[in-house]
C-alpha cells in the first residue's frame, strides 16, 4: 500500500525535516509541501493525497481550519508545539514537535489499523 501524502508547516526546517522523514517510508509518496495553510489546502483538495501532515500554527489557514475545509477525508497527522487546541477534533492523530520518525510510522500503523476495522465492520 502506497500513501499519497502531503506536508505542509510554515517553518522551513520542521518542512525540511518532516520532508526527511517521509521519503525514509518505502510506502509513502510525497505528492507536495506547502508553508501555509491557504497554500495547502488548494493543493490538498485538487490532488487529494491519503495522508497529511500538517503543522497546526500556519499563516492564512492553520492545520486545523485545513481539515474542517477539506472536501473530502484523508488521514490527518497535525503537528504541534502544544495540545491546548484538540478538544473537538476525532480522528486526527497528533504529534507534539520535534516529530521523530518512529512517531510518524506509529500513527501511519494506527491509521491503517483503524480503517481495516471500519471495513470489516
Amino acid at each position: 500500500m502506497t500513501l499519497n501524502t502531503f506536508i505542509a508547516d510554515d517553518n522551513i526546517y520542521y518542512l525540511e525535516r518532516l520532508e526527511r522523514i517521509v521519503n525514509s517510508f518505502n510506502e509513502i509518496n510525497l505528492t507536495g509541501r506547502a508553508r501555509d495553510g491557504e497554500e495547502a489546502l488548494k493543493h490538498i483538495n485538487k490532488e487529494k493525497p491519503d495522508l497529511l501532515i500538517l503543522d497546526v500554527e500556519m499563516p492564512n489557514l492553520n492545520g486545523l481550519e485545513v481539515v474542517n475545509n477539506l472536501n473530502y477525508s484523508p488521514y490527518v497527522i497535525l503537528c504541534t508545539g502544544s495540545f491546548y487546541h484538540f478538544d473537538e477534533i476525532e480522528e486526527v492523530e497528533i504529534l507534539l514537535k520535534p516529530v521523530l520518525r518512529e512517531e510518524i510510522e506509529e500513527k501511519i500503523k494506527n491509521m491503517i489499523s483503524k480503517n481495516r476495522k471500519k471495513v470489516h465492520k
